[in-house]
């Protein structure tokens, strides 16, 4: 199952196989979901009581730092973008609000230019009527007639005045231009730099936007990465891992459901487990959390050598790569012939290997409980381990260890 983080963003299948679909969303810029504070805490594959155990490990704790920076990177995108849009809308509103200026400003510039052209020519106009009906400021002739000497003085005086009022408006016009005119010069230098803002605000947030969608991928990633992690990261208090412990409560959890009676313990496995192969880290290998080993776990040939039992092979070298004798397999060490008896699926991929540690774990499981019911108490314990190996000494061993395995107490289920 995959860990799921919720950044809106679809996720897909991820982690061991049989898990169950994770959970996603649509993406929805500056709407994301919140993504919770520690998301591989909340891991579907775990068993809820095992969700909350605390593990110490310095790849667990880089694989935490990579998730808080990418965390914040995201954070930082969507405010950036948040930050974006809302400039954006401000300066279309800035546009739309220069724009109309500009054009009204545009036309008082075009309306005064022409009314003062307008006066211009006639003020021309009138100087020309003037000349041609004989205003030359010369002296009047004594000879002529008073009265209409008396009316030629009054038209230039009309004309004078009408002129004089002409030029005033034309200049007033003209006045008004040159004002209307600096406002367009400075209303289009204005709407020329928020039409570049808008521009480069435009690229910020798109490119927010991408960095938002990358962030966000790349946080399902880092969280997934955390939590296979914190899997294969040791539990505080304990000599295994998180997945090798998840391998054992599950098996008790199966079995008690199952078999009730049998009263198997996760303490009876891990005593097993750590007399049989360290917890599947014998010869250098390790519980990947997916439960598969980094390398098979094979006891030595069983030739009859070196206290062994004499079994030559049974399953053709298919489970322990030796087709002549066989070898004891996985971390819970199980004869091929044994294993296919009693093999279980512990994992749900429909597969059932010795060398993966939930199936090899569920199985172990199983064998002891033939030998129920009881094993919750040392005598049902020791009957049983009887079974699984035929020596009081290794009995006592795994019984020892079991114990010491009781002192450690699982925490309350993790609540997200």
């Amino acid at each position: 199952m995959a860990l799921v983080v919720l950044t809106g963003l679809p996720t897909g299948r991820i982690g061991p196989a049989g898990a169950a679909p994770a959970l996603g969303g649509a993406p929805a810029p500056a709407a994301q979901a919140a993504t919770p504070a520690e998301p591989w805490r909340a891991d579907p594959r775990l068993h809820p009581a095992v969700a909350s155990v605390a593990v110490d490990s310095p790849a667990f704790d880089a694989a935490v730092a990579a998730f808080r920076a990418t965390e914040r990177d995201l954070q930082a995108a969507r405010a950036t973008y948040a930050g974006a849009v809302t400039e954006l809308d401000a300066l279309a509103a800035a546009e739309i609000r220069l724009r109309d200026e500009l054009t009204v400003a545009t036309k008082r510039r075009d309306k005064a230019a022409q009314e003062a052209e307008a006066l211009r020519d006639a003020v021309r106009d009138l100087a020309v009527d003037d000349y041609i009906r004989g205003s030359t400021g010369l002296p009047v002739d004594v000879g002529l007639d008073l009265e209409g000497t008396t009316d030629r003085r009054r038209q230039r005086v009309l004309v004078r005045t009408v002129r004089a009022e002409q030029l005033r408006d034309e200049r007033r016009y003209a006045a008004s231009a040159a004002e209307q005119g600096a406002i367009v010069d400075q209303t289009t230098a204005e709407l020329a730099e928020v039409r570049l803002r808008i521009e480069s605000t435009t690229a910020v947030r798109d490119r927010a936007q991408r960095d938002e969608q990358r962030y966000a991928g790349q946080l399902v990633v880092d969280a997934q990465r955390a939590a296979d992690a914190r899997l294969t990261a040791p539990v505080s208090g304990l000599d295994f891992t998180l997945v090798v412990l998840d391998a054992y409560v599950k098996a008790e959890a199966t079995l008690g459901a199952e078999q009730p009676d049998c009263g198997l313990r996760w303490q009876l496995l891990a005593g097993v487990g750590r007399t049989e192969s360290r917890h599947g880290t014998y010869g250098d290998a390790a519980v990947g959390a997916d439960g598969n080993l980094s390398q098979p776990i094979r006891g030595i040939a069983l030739t009859g050598e070196n206290n062994t039992a004499v079994i030559t092979d049974t399953d053709g070298g298919r489970l322990d790569g030796d087709g002549a004798f066989d070898r004891a397999v996985g971390p819970m060490q199980f004869i091929p012939s044994t294993w296919v008896r009693v093999e279980r699926d512990g994992n749900g991929d429909q597969l059932a290997d010795p060398q993966n540690y939930y199936d090899a774990a569920l199985t172990a499981g199983v064998y002891l409980c033939r030998q129920g019911p009881g094993l919750q108490a040392d005598d049902g314990m020791r009957r049983a381990l009887l079974s699984y190996n035929f020596d009081t000494a290794y009995g006592e061993l795994v019984l020892e260890r079991t114990h010491g395995y009781d002192a450690f107490t699982l925490p309350s289920p993790y609540v997200g």
